[in-house]
């Protein structure tokens, strides 16, 4: 490997307390059965997307067949070195051949790494070595797709001002090279909504053949802020038509607000006086927002809600008890908002 990837693998090494005396030694008995089992799997992993075999069987094979080998006391290191460099080498090169950005796919792969855990006992890994590395529950495995083929789909991002719906839509655009399509409202607009929102969304599923496209503020936004604010909207059937042609195209919906409305408020304050087309305050828009996500994903609407509207959404538009509306937190720090990026390709593709 070349010496960034070299480091990486060092990194996690050092991280699980696996770093080297620093000289070359042999491996123990059961860290060389354990090592020569995972490369195996990974070998035996790349021939099953190849050719047609039974991967159970012969990982049972490999199991019976090691058990019976002999341990060779004081092997050569020349020759072992070698070895592991020539399978490097042809693993690189394969590779190369099939033109993968290797670089990017290894930077991936050791990020999902390093949020491992050490097994600690041979019991807690698959493999039996209590040095292995396991998945804790929630981690999310390296998203390779868009580095060999482009990633498509539609990824719609509603919610209050200010709550990081673009943050999100340009961490897209910045990993997976995603189109952004931005939605607004002007009082010019109004006289046409239905036919621009529409024809967004169109546009969205026309493009959503051949890459990912982020649509800021939907149907969401326009029921929310003309509750607010415009005495009602004045489209009433648009969100359900909007929202049907979503579902058809298996668009993934994310409402953009903390879990705390006051944050989200407080925040808006803060930016208001940096942006001059944001509202002199938005803290009713959070209700309804609040009464959407609550009640279609968990059937909860409280006083604290506007109640009757929130019903009025459940019951209409095909949005009753709906699972896949997620909500999105603008405090995550960038290492988290990477992560969950790419949990919600995980669901899209």
């Amino acid at each position: 490997m070349d010496n960034n990837n070299f480091n990486l693998v060092k990194q996690m090494h050092e991280k699980f307390k696996l770093d080297n005396p620093g000289n070359p030694q042999p491996l123990s008995h059961e860290e060389a059965m354990f090592r020569c089992k995972a490369m195996y799997e990974e070998l035996m992993e790349y021939i099953d997307t190849t050719f047609i075999i039974d991967l159970e069987k012969e990982n049972q094979i490999f199991d019976v067949w090691i058990r019976d080998v002999a341990f060779k006391v004081g092997y050569n290191l020349e020759d072992q070195f070698d070895a592991l460099l020539d399978l490097a080498v042809f693993t690189m090169g394969t590779a190369e051949r099939q033109g993968f950005n290797w670089n990017e796919g290894f930077n991936r792969v050791m990020q999902a790494n390093i949020q491992k855990e050490l097994a600690g006992s041979d019991e807690n890994s698959k493999r039996g070595f209590k040095r292995d590395l396991v998945k804790p529950k929630g981690w999310i495995a390296p998203i390779l797709t868009d580095l060999v083929q482009p990633i498509k789909g539609i990824i719609v991002l509603d919610g209050p001002d200010g709550c990081g719906k673009t943050t999100l839509a340009e961490k897209f655009q910045e990993l997976y090279g995603a189109q952004i399509l931005h939605l607004t409202w002007s009082p010019e607009l109004e006289n046409r909504m239905s036919d621009y929102m529409i024809g967004n969304i169109e546009e969205a599923i026309e493009l959503s053949k051949t890459k990912l496209v982020i649509i800021d503020r939907c149907w969401m936004s326009e029921i929310c802020y003309s509750e607010a604010f415009r005495n009602g909207t004045n489209w009433p059937l648009l969100h359900e038509t909007c929202d049907r042609m979503l579902l058809n195209n298996n668009a993934y919906n994310v409402i953009c607000m903390p879990n705390d409305p006051r944050r989200g408020i407080e925040r808006f304050n803060k930016l208001k006086t940096e942006r001059d087309e944001m509202y002199d305050s938005i803290d009713n828009v959070f209700d309804y927002y609040y009464a959407i996500y609550w009640g279609t994903q968990k059937g909860i609407v409280d006083n604290s809600f506007k109640s009757e509207y929130a019903n009025m959404i459940i019951n209409s538009g095909g949005l009753v008890r709906r699972n896949d509306f997620i909500s999105y937190d603008f405090e995550m720090d960038g290492s988290d908002l990477k992560q969950y990026c790419a949990s919600i390709l995980r669901e899209i593709q």
